[in-house]
């Protein structure tokens, strides 16, 4: 079959060649926009590549350079590289073949999403998991050459300091969404937009109890929409949690439909109570793809203010796309909640299970480490903040948290009271 011929411009391709090969120094504004992917012919990019590698960047030391990788003749030889110098006069136009290359590149990433879409939906995909992956395509084909939200580090120096100002004034100490917790509060001020925090413990220590209450109190204090993504428990059993905790009844009574005098008329003032705040929790399976959680996130935050993004737990996640093994989805899953959340400029909290190898310890070196994170090179290396939750057994009302990591606050250790009849979390002074 013969392959088809996407857009492009050998013409311009040399042109932008040439007018680096005179002037080097043009070489740094260029490499910001223009990927090697953007040059349509195999040996104008590797050619553009071992331009942007040379010491030198003239035509000479770029031939050179070509030599000793052995690739010179495969890309046209000497006289063809230095044709290309001499065919231009200037390097005024680099700027405007690079972005004609740029805007070909896209088209040509367009033409090859599409095709994609069509051949998926030729072979029978699900259609909202097609769709993802196409908003991600398209996402990542506008960002290519995109420079224009990259602002001057003085730019960055001044918002900081005008920040620090308005703190000094207000008395505001706050960097981020409060938790509602002054065992965590006291210490990060809050959860930073643009940060991916990991609550990890071993199941029925009291995470999903923990992240809950969270959401509940984020969105009770007006903070904007507390968006909860639940791979593991139905809505109706998170709703059920939520009842108990602000009705104070106990959640296996609501389970039951049995209460004392006077109990169901808490759970009607505490349904009236929760009917206003802004929670949103989706546990449809097809959430469980990375692409399809992000899709459903940025749809989201474009008509409503989210505060936070929770995610419970991202063990039970999946990627529409193929790896060869899991720990290559894990580390991409990843990386695509810590983009989530500098794209939406939100915090996100992500729950993680345990390796069973802590199961092993006796107490006290029972305690979670870094270390037993399921994955955890990956998940840590993503991580601004990790938590660790912790309780001796599956009764006590002492929850541990130890701030495992911090990229601004350095470790800590905490103390909540739970109570696991309501599942309503409190700061320990209180009790």
């Amino acid at each position: 079959m013969e392959q088809t011929v996407m857009p492009h411009s050998t013409e311009t391709e040399q042109a932008l060649i040439g007018s680096l090969l005179i002037n080097p120094d043009c070489r740094a504004e260029v490499s910001v926009c223009t990927p090697k992917e953007a040059f349509y012919s195999e040996a104008h990019s590797k050619i553009y590549e071992t331009i942007l590698e040379s010491n030198g960047g003239d035509a000479l030391s770029v031939i050179n350079l070509l030599s000793r990788k052995g690739v010179l003749d495969k890309v046209g030889g000497a006289d063809y590289v230095a044709s290309m110098a001499m065919n231009v006069w200037t390097s005024a136009g680099s700027h405007h073949y690079s972005e004609e290359l740029t805007a070909l590149h896209k088209q040509r990433l367009l033409i090859t999403a599409c095709n994609r879409v069509i051949s998926n939906a030729k072979d029978g995909a699900l259609p909202d998991e097609t769709l993802a992956n196409l908003r991600a395509d398209l996402k990542d084909i506008d960002a290519q050459g995109d420079t224009a939200e990259s602002p001057n580090y003085r730019d960055t120096l001044k918002a900081v300091m005008d920040d620090i100002e308005d703190r000094m004034e207000n008395g505001n100490r706050n960097v981020g969404i409060l938790t509602g917790y002054e065992a965590i509060d006291g210490i990060l001020m809050g959860m930073e937009p643009k940060t991916l925090t990991y609550l990890i413990g071993r199941p029925s220590m009291g995470k999903t109890a923990l992240a809950l209450n969270i959401a509940d109190n984020m969105a009770s204090a007006g903070e904007g929409l507390a968006l909860f993504f639940s791979l593991e428990m139905g809505s109706e059993a998170l709703a059920r949690r939520t009842l108990a905790a602000e009705s104070k009844v106990f959640l296996s009574r609501i389970r039951a439909g049995d209460f004392e005098t006077g109990q169901l008329n808490h759970l009607l003032n505490a349904v009236g109570r929760l009917y206003d705040r802004d929670i949103y929790v989706l546990d449809h399976p097809k959430w469980k793809t990375i692409e399809m959680m992000v899709a459903m996130a940025e749809k989201i935050s474009g008509e409503k203010k989210v505060a936070a993004i929770f995610v419970d737990h991202i063990q039970l996640m999946r990627s529409s796309l193929r790896f060869n093994n899991r720990h290559l989805e894990v580390s991409h899953i990843s990386n695509e909640l810590k983009s989530m959340s500098k794209v939406l400029e939100v915090p996100v909290i992500a729950l993680s299970q345990l390796s069973r190898k802590i199961e092993d310890r006796i107490p006290p070196l029972n305690k979670p480490q870094l270390s037993d994170m399921k994955e955890s090179g990956d998940l840590e290396q993503d991580a601004d903040i990790v938590i660790a939750v912790h309780r001796e057994d599956r009764e006590a009302v002492e929850m541990h948290l130890a701030g495992l990591k911090g990229r601004d606050t350095g470790t800590w250790r905490g103390k909540l009271h739970f109570n696991r009849f309501t599942q309503k979390i409190t700061d320990w002074a209180e009790e």
